[in-house]
């Protein structure tokens, strides 16, 4: 049994990053939480989410 951000992750599927991530890290800044290490791995999982849901480039 394993979560199902990882079971997408390594499918290269697109993830839930804003729902579970980007919606606690709001919360967070909105109480002047510092969470540089959520910040980050928010960020890796936004890059993942542009990466698998961006249309194809031509030629590429």
């Amino acid at each position: 049994m394993v979560p199902s951000l990882y079971r997408d992750l390594t499918a290269g599927r697109p993830t839930e990053v804003e729902h579970l991530f980007g919606d606690l890290t709001a919360r967070a800044r909105a109480l002047g939480v510092a969470t540089p290490l959520l910040d980050l791995a928010t960020l890796h999982l936004r890059v993942h989410q542009r990466r698998v849901t961006a249309p194809a480039v031509a030629g590429a």
